[in-house]
């Protein structure tokens, strides 16, 4: 693994797609697209958004505020992840967890994948959830306590 990954959750995805700072935040952080890792689902979820906004259902006001198309874009040329693709014991225990839903079970399994095969990888995850980042000190795994410590 060469430079830094950074997985990215669909909270924060929105969260640049209001003020399009996608590719200013990967300047910032010195970082190409290629480096961006995205949940599947990020996709289905502004396209669902999309749809609601289209038809007036949007429950958000800042959804008003994102350029749907130019985000679905950008979605299409990110890497992607699954659950498909993570350690399975360790995605389902995340998820027994309140407050960790399954794209940050998805995410959190991801950056332990590529800890576990590359120990100097540079991987770092990025959230605007409060809430789960509360819920994620309550795991009482080794494995989570130690490799995810300064990686958000």
């Amino acid at each position: 693994m060469t430079g830094c990954v950074y997985f990215i959750d669909n909270d924060i995805l929105r969260k640049l797609a209001i003020f399009n700072l996608f590719d200013e935040t990967l300047k910032l952080l010195n970082a190409s697209r290629e480096q961006a890792r995205i949940l599947a689902t990020a996709r289905y979820k502004f396209e669902r958004d999309w749809e609601k906004l289209k038809n007036k259902r949007a429950k958000n006001d800042q959804d008003k505020f994102i350029n749907y198309e130019k985000t679905i874009e950008l979605i299409e040329t990110l890497s992607q992840m699954s659950v498909e693709t993570v350690y399975q014991d360790l995605f389902l225990r995340l998820s027994e967890f309140e407050g960790i839903d399954q794209g940050e079970a998805i995410l959190i399994s991801h950056v332990i994948k590529a800890l576990q095969e590359d120990r100097s990888a540079q991987v770092f995850m990025l959230t605007g959830d409060k809430r789960f980042l509360k819920a994620l000190v309550k795991v009482e795994m080794p494995m989570i306590q130690i490799g995810l410590v300064h990686r958000f």
